[in-house]
C-alpha cells in the first residue's frame, strides 16, 4: 500500500488512530513464510481508535529480517474485520 491508499482508507474508516495499551502487540496474530527468506513473517493486527479502544480495523504486513538490524516492513492490506 503506499502512502496515499493507506490516508484514503484510514479517512473512510472515519475514526481517530490511537496508541495501543502497553504490551497489546503481543495479540498479533504472527505465521511464519517459508520460502527464499528464511526469516520472513505475514502480521495481522487489529488497531486502536480513540473511539472504539480495539477496532474492527486489522493492518497486514510482511516483516523481513534481513540481517544485522536491517528489517523490512511491507504494508500489505488495512482492512475492517
Amino acid at each position: 500500500m503506499d502512502p496515499a491508499e493507506w490516508q484514503a482508507r484510514l479517512e473512510e474508516y472515519g475514526q481517530t488512530l490511537v496508541m495501543p495499551p502497553r504490551g497489546d502487540f503481543e495479540t498479533a496474530d504472527v505465521i511464519p513464510i517459508d520460502g527464499p527468506e528464511a526469516k520472513s513473517w505475514a502480521l495481522h493486527y487489529r488497531l486502536w481508535t480513540a473511539e472504539e479502544g480495539k477496532a474492527d480495523l486489522g493492518i497486514e504486513l510482511t516483516v523481513r529480517y534481513r540481517g544485522g538490524d536491517e528489517i523490512e516492513i511491507d504494508v500489505d492490506d488495512l482492512r475492517v474485520a
